[in-house]
């Protein structure tokens, strides 16, 4: 699921790139009107910063500690493979079918990847109550004990040293 979430998140940038001519001559805009578009793409560029950060969350918390290891470099990996196998997806669907096909396309596959990850992450825990658990504890800091005292983090004031 991880490693889908890469590919994709390269799939909408290579779309805009590749139907960038096609759209200016369909929808009749002039080079200098192209800002609009270079609005929509950082609008999802902002929208996909948290795929990485995230994926690295789900790999701390949910998957045990000595399998975790090298599951972030795999995800790394299938990003540069993302980036391999867009254009040689998007060109022909946009050859064939038009400039606007590769968009419903790729939303299409994008919007069926959230469903899976929603029924992986989520529903089965409901069938099957004894799958295993996040591991949350895994991401908060440990409290910090010097000199002047036990802190816990800002964002856990509760954690205490010894507690």
């Amino acid at each position: 699921m991880l490693s889908l979430l890469s590919v994709i998140t390269y799939l909408d940038g290579v779309c805009i790139a590749v139907a960038g001519p096609r759209m200016q001559d369909a929808l009749h805009i002039r080079p200098e009107a192209w800002g609009w578009v270079t609005s929509v793409r950082f609008c999802f560029g902002a929208g996909e910063a948290g795929a990485y950060p995230n994926a690295s969350a789900v790999i701390a918390r949910w998957i045990p500690a000595p399998d975790a290891r090298g599951l972030g470099g795999i995800v790394w990996m299938t990003s540069q493979v993302g980036a391999a196998l867009s254009p040689l997806l998007v060109v022909p669907i946009q050859i064939r079918y038009g400039w606007r096909a590769p968009f419903f396309v790729f939303s299409l596959v994008g919007v069926m990847r959230s469903l899976a990850w929603y029924a992986w992450f989520r529903i089965r825990r409901m069938i099957n109550p004894e799958s295993p658990r996040p591991n949350f504890a895994r991401s908060v800091p440990p409290p910090v004990c010097n000199g002047t005292g036990c802190h816990g983090p800002r964002r856990y004031p509760s954690l205490r040293c010894g507690a």
